[in-house]
């Protein structure tokens, strides 16, 4: 998609190459070592997913993003993704919110964006609230952050660039790689940009009462964010340097992790830092010039020492349980930390990822409409 271009670093993927192993498992793939972690490979086939009932040639639904899933709700944008000269040049047409009810199989309700906001992001859900953000560019200025009350359907504007009387009154500038507003209970939490000036405001959205939890000077960015129920993981980075950093909602604290060379001499670059639910650091290792080859790197956050490597390119990274899942080049990778088993699901080529509840759920690219399908990976057997 073309809302893929936020991300400034173009990487080229290459499905890794491993030597062959002897012997097939139960289903009839052929399992590879690499060291203690083996490989398997399946074609993907449509029937071991089930799909969103999403009606056919309707522009809404031409191009889908920004998925977010709670229990059995599903909030997703959507568009015509068209580039016109309003929104171009890198910014797609999504400017409808759908929810979905992925138990009945049905559309509860669409959302039209503001007048002259081309792209709904950023989308986040629990029990009680659906938070989104709307921006006309690619840097998205101006932006605007709203949240809704599920139970009364209440829409609040939390932030809107320029307006002060929202909660937030800092100027909003997207980092240069993408980021994520984080939802935790009754809060939000965003990551701001202000002349040399980085921070992540908590709004409470009962209140709309703000305050800044994280704070930097110096001229340095936040590149982005990723949370569990109990942290937010940040990559901060300033003077080349790359620092991975432990939010805990709980004690309000900010601690360092790692610090790593953003472009050092052997250019082995480390950046996007995902959160699992057991608190292990998920991140993407560059590990030559072109990007060619990359390696999926994580450890727990109480032991960063503690590190185990998949080579593997890989992006869109996402996590459920013992799950890590990202994008290949026309396949899906699925990783289970715990059996140490890589499973290469072949030709499926998905836009964009998202896990829950072990269940993998993958936008895919399809003429009349764009498709969401989604499969329990321990009960699919990945």
């Amino acid at each position: 998609m073309a809302k893929r271009l936020l991300r400034l670093i173009t990487i080229v993927l290459v499905i890794a190459i491993f030597g062959a192993g002897c012997g097939k498992t139960a289903d009839g793939t052929k399992p590879v070592n690499n060291g203690k972690v083996k490989i398997r490979k399946v074609y993907f086939q449509t029937e071991k997913f089930d799909k969103f009932k999403l009606p056919k040639n309707d522009k809404r639904y031409y191009e889908i993003g920004s998925l977010s899933v709670f229990g059995n709700t599903a909030v997703f944008s959507s568009g015509s993704g068209e580039m016109t000269k309003e929104n171009a040049p890198c910014l797609s047409l999504e400017n409808y919110l759908t929810v979905y009810d992925i138990e009945k199989g049905e559309v509860n309700s669409v959302l039209k964006a503001d007048e002259g906001f081309y792209q709904i992001c950023n989308t986040a859900v629990n029990s009680d609230w659906i938070v989104f953000e709307e921006i006309k560019n690619i840097v998205g200025i101006p932006g605007r952050v709203y949240a809704i009350n599920r139970k009364t359907s209440e829409k609040k504007l939390v932030y809107s660039v320029g307006n002060k009387s929202s909660p937030v009154k800092e100027t909003f500038v997207n980092p240069p790689f993408p980021h994520q507003i984080i939802l935790h209970k009754n809060c939000i939490y965003i990551p701001l940009t202000k002349g040399n000036e980085s921070k992540i405001v908590k709004v409470d959205l009962h209140s709309l009462k703000a305050e800044t939890v994280f704070y930097r000077k110096g001229g340095g960015c936040i590149f982005s964010v990723s949370s569990n129920d109990r942290y937010i993981a940040i990559d901060y980075a300033e003077n080349g340097k790359s620092e991975i950093l432990l939010y805990d909602f709980g004690t309000g604290l900010t601690k360092k992790l790692i610090e790593t060379d953003i472009f050092p001499v052997e250019l082995q670059e480390t950046q996007f830092p995902l959160i699992t639910d057991d608190n292990c650091i998920v991140l993407e290792k560059c590990t030559n010039l072109n990007c060619k080859e990359n390696e999926i790197i994580v450890f727990p956050v109480n032991n960063p020492d503690k590190i185990k490597t998949y080579n593997l390119n890989m992006i869109n990274l996402c996590s459920s349980g013992n799950y890590i899942a990202g994008t290949g080049f026309q396949d899906v990778y699925v990783i289970n930390r715990k059996a140490n088993v890589i499973t290469d699901i072949e030709n499926l080529n998905g836009n964009y990822l998202c896990m829950k509840k072990d269940t993998l759920f993958v936008i895919l690219p399809r003429i009349g409409g764009a498709e969401v399908i989604y499969a329990n990976v321990v009960k699919g057997g990945f």
